[in-house]
């Protein structure tokens, strides 16, 4: 988790994410970065490195504009490196961790993505408002892993079946580029606002310069191909890659967000606990919705003690529980937030973590 402060705007990029872990590891993250002329304020010691949802606790109601890049991983494609294009690739191994790959694009990665887009703008939203007005969310597109070559084939000698790796995995990438726009446009829909939008030039950007499957390595590469890596590592934007892509998202400017807009607070993110909501939540009139919090949690293992609930995100709690559970049925129709705060035993208050709730 990077800030990067331009004030009066108060923009966040998150470096990494992976949408199946949501807890923290105990190691420290370690930032690098490669742009001399970006100042990086590290928010230390910051716990969770490449887990999606304590990054998302890095976000309150100051920050103007958040960034977010959904990478290979996220859908499996180590295994379509490892399988398709690394020296000992193999076709009926290619075969299988592709249509894996597409199978998460087809089944989980747009609720999955949804629900992450959808947290970021409660977090984002100052108590008392519906939604995050003046406030957004870009979600960058990723890089095409590889040059599109016919020339690079994989053929499966017990099946005489000859395989375009390239090609299909160009083919699946465009696939997941469709679902993310999707999630775009859907979030924008649910929120009444032009809140998200989606950078769909990074494929651009980065043409000609990915890996090249049929030499050693491109020597115009922005990709890390390097020997040594970690499996999951590779084919991600290498120094030049993320100086070009920044370069590129700096001319879109601020992409209509308005800075100066919630408080100035900052987390702590070793100390705090963490507050924790399911994603989103639909009713009747009248019907009694679950709220769950079984999710919250204190990095150093302290007990939580209390749970504030505020219903309507008025910066009001409703409710005080000794449970992770709460029970509230609205009676008139509602679009907007539910807020959380749980306090550990140290007396130590953590974020307000919030949920959507659409009441009809």
């Amino acid at each position: 988790l990077v800030h990067v402060v331009d004030e009066p705007y108060r923009f966040i990029f998150y470096i990494y994410g992976d949408l199946s872990r949501i807890r923290c590891p105990t190691t420290d993250l370690v930032l690098r970065h490669h742009h001399p002329q970006v100042f990086f304020e590290q928010i230390t010691p910051l716990r969770c490195g490449r887990f999606i949802q304590r990054q998302i606790e890095g976000i309150d109601d100051s920050v103007d504009l958040a960034l977010a890049m959904i990478g290979g991983n996220d859908i499996q494609f180590s295994n379509v490196v490892s399988n398709c294009f690394f020296l000992m690739g193999d076709a009926a191994n290619c075969v299988e961790a592709m249509a894996i790959g597409e199978e998460v694009i087809d089944t989980t990665l747009k609720q999955d993505l949804f629900d992450i887009v959808l947290a970021v703008a409660g977090k984002m939203t100052p108590s008392g408002e519906t939604v995050p007005h003046g406030k957004k969310f870009v979600l960058v597109d990723y890089p095409n892993i590889v040059l599109n070559s016919s020339t690079y084939s994989l053929t499966d000698t017990t099946t005489s079946t000859t395989i375009y790796p390239a090609l299909e995995i160009r083919r699946i990438q465009a696939k997941a580029t469709d679902v993310m726009q999707q999630v775009i446009d859907e979030i924008n829909e649910l929120l009444g606002i032009e809140f998200a939008h989606f950078y769909a030039k990074t494929k651009d950007v980065f043409e000609g310069h990915e890996v090249d499957p049929t030499r050693q390595k491109n020597p115009e590469g922005w990709l890390l191909e390097e020997e040594g890596l970690r499996i999951w590592d590779f084919y991600h934007p290498n120094g030049l890659g993320q100086a070009a892509l920044g370069a590129a998202l700096a001319e879109e400017g601020t992409f209509g967000a308005v800075g100066g807009i919630g408080s100035s607070s900052k987390i702590d993110a070793s100390s705090l606990p963490i507050a924790y909501l399911d994603d989103a939540y639909t009713a009747s009139i009248g019907e009694s919705i679950v709220f769950r919090a079984y999710g919250s949690f204190h990095p150093r293992g302290l007990p939580i003690v209390s749970y504030e609930w505020d219903v309507n995100n008025d910066g009001i709690v409703n409710v005080v529980t000794t449970e992770p559970v709460f029970s509230y049925a609205y009676t008139t129709s509602f679009r907007g937030f539910v807020g959380l705060t749980v306090v550990a035993s140290d007396g130590s208050r953590s974020d307000t973590a919030k949920a959507y709730v659409l009441v009809e």
